[in-house]
């Protein structure tokens, strides 16, 4: 059985209307003119009174406490993002792109799709992810560029990134993007992910020094922190605007990574 309810919260420019079905499951938001049907996660607001935030949430979780849920994670970090494909899959599933809408490519090493506010809402996350200026190919994620995967699925990658194939069909990765320099990585044609290459002599474990392996520890640059500082506002402000009733608080456990370019 469905209630229609009307929301200004969920609104993308005008007024919308939302399905919520008896158990507060997925809800179908629809606004007229030219906007597209969206579906959002409601499972939460019917629970507002008495829910924990994301930051208590997270911090009785950590704590070995119980919360009022368990706190989850999607792509607040390298070890728990999506591929890029199955982040596609699963915007089409939930309604929140028109067919074709391609996927940013965040970190491509693993090929890690974004998970953007509108997904982050739907599944309720309870971590923002906030990366540094580089991903871990050493180059920034930005002048976006179309690139077909090997399974036809459409995404956007990094200006630097190499979308000219080997004669064999593999595709090879330069660090920070730079073709003078020896490949980093390779993704096998019809992989899905990028495999190391290695391209260090081999280690004498008699002439081992901590030094030799301290490049990614260190201060987090100038530059890291005002990406994060500004990625986080963006995200914030987004949820807060657009996807989230005023009754539920954005995500505000903090992930931060800052890999090391290889």
């Amino acid at each position: 059985m469905l209630r229609l309810l009307r929301s200004k919260w969920f609104a993308i420019g005008q007024p919308a209307e939302l399905r919520v079905d008896a158990q507060g499951g997925l809800a179908t938001l629809g606004t007229s003119g030219a906007e597209e049907a969206r579906v959002v996660s409601l499972r939460e607001t019917e629970r507002c009174r008495g829910m924990l935030a994301s930051r208590e949430r997270v911090n009785l979780a950590l704590n070995h406490q119980e919360a009022d849920r368990i706190p989850m994670d999607l792509g607040g970090s390298l070890g728990t993002g999506m591929h890029v494909s199955t982040v596609y899959r699963l915007r089409q599933a939930l309604g929140l792109d028109k067919p074709g809408t391609p996927v940013k490519v965040i970190e491509p090493y693993q090929m890690l799709g974004e998970i953007t506010p509108d997904l982050m809402a739907t599944v309720g996350t309870d971590i923002i992810n906030l990366s540094g200026a580089k991903n871990l190919f050493g180059y920034q994620n930005e002048g976006w560029k179309p690139w077909t995967f090997f399974d036809g699925i459409p995404m956007l990658v990094p200006g630097d990134f190499n979308i000219e194939p080997e004669p064999n069909g593999d595709v090879l990765m330069y660090p920070e993007g730079d073709r003078s320099a020896p490949p980093s990585g390779r993704m096998p044609k019809g992989g899905f992910f990028f495999d190391t290459i290695v391209r260090q002599p081999p280690l004498d474990d008699r002439k081992l020094k901590v030094e030799d392996n301290l490049q990614e520890f260190g201060p987090i640059s100038t530059e890291d922190l005002s990406t994060s500082g500004v990625k986080r506002n963006n995200c914030i402000e987004t949820l807060t605007r657009r996807f989230l009733p005023a009754c539920l608080e954005p995500p505000s456990a903090i992930s931060l990574w800052f890999p090391y370019p290889g």
